[in-house]
């Protein structure tokens, strides 16, 4: 279960969590529910000032493999620019989940069978907007 209201928890069909972080999260949210994969703490210089991030973790307290987006801001002076910029962010990081994904499961992406990674980008993609929306 998720205490964390500031983050969006996804389960998926690959015995991982997606956790997206709303706008209102703070890096110790993410420092107080997560720790490295060996176990050990996850600390404040692992997170920079960039647009967005993606990064895989696992939960402490129900030791699952997680994988942690936040998209920090969006760049441009109109709001066509605003939604293009984050288009762009949430199909670049919805790409590193899905990658992560598929190394965690220990699968190749196949140009030969892309719908199932069709589905699952589109469908992380849309976790992504629906939180960041919020």
């Amino acid at each position: 279960m998720n205490k964390n209201n500031s983050i969006d928890i996804y389960k998926t069909i690959y015995d991982l969590d997606l956790a997206v972080c709303r706008k209102n999260y703070k890096i110790k949210d993410i420092i107080n529910t997560y720790e490295r994969l060996n176990g050990g703490p996850l600390d404040e210089k692992l997170f920079d000032d960039s647009t967005a991030f993606t990064f895989v973790c696992r939960n402490k307290e129900t030791k699952v493999y997680t994988i942690v987006v936040a998209i920090n801001k969006t760049k441009g002076k109109t709001r066509q620019d605003k939604n293009a910029d984050l288009t762009n962010s949430i199909s670049h990081e919805a790409a590193h989940v899905v990658l992560e994904t598929y190394a965690k499961i220990m699968d190749n992406v196949s140009v030969d069978h892309q719908e199932p990674f069709a589905y699952y980008l589109g469908w992380v993609a849309e976790c992504i907007y629906r939180t960041y929306n919020k």
